[in-house]
């Protein structure tokens, strides 16, 4: 696990520049997302000792076909997995999240999240795309905009 997690912030951390025309000019796919999802007292549903935890075994993302019919991404958790960290001497879980499923040249992809307790929420993310990398700019969590590269980190917290 930590073989990963320094993997994908060594992606994270080579970067990304932006020319004067806005334009990105780094190869650098930079897409991963923290999702925190807490209850409305504030507890962490992805910590195993909080009551009423969700089985993160049973969070699944998906992806609609032309048809309408799932695409089941990531069964392997390689894309999206839980994770501890500390922060400020206090352990959060979140789901690493790299989003992936893009569609050949596209900016803007939409995945589904099902979640434990029911829910089935909507995922869109928009990139921009430069000479040879795709950089993420926004994401909306069931059509609000809840992260944009103006956001100091890739955290998101869902409340459930």
């Amino acid at each position: 696990m930590k073989n990963i997690f320094l993997l994908l912030s060594l992606i994270i951390l080579s970067g990304c520049t932006e020319n004067n025309d806005g334009d990105v000019s780094s190869t650098t796919i930079d897409l991963l997302f923290m999702l925190e999802y807490k209850n409305e007292q504030g507890e962490d549903l992805l910590n195993p000792l909080t009551k009423g935890a969700w089985k993160t075994d049973e969070i699944q993302f998906f992806a609609l076909d032309e048809g309408g019919s799932p695409i089941i991404l990531a069964e392997e958790k390689i894309n999206h997995f839980v994770n501890m960290a500390e922060d400020k001497g206090q352990k959060k879980y979140c789901i690493w999240f790299v989003y992936s499923y893009f569609v050949k040249d596209a900016t803007t992809s939409v995945v589904y999240i099902a979640l434990p307790n029911g829910d089935t929420d909507k995922i869109e993310v928009w990139a921009k795309r430069g000479k040879n990398s795709l950089v993420k700019d926004q994401l909306l969590y069931n059509d609000v905009l809840v992260w944009d590269r103006s956001h100091l980190d890739d955290r998101i917290v869902i409340i459930k």
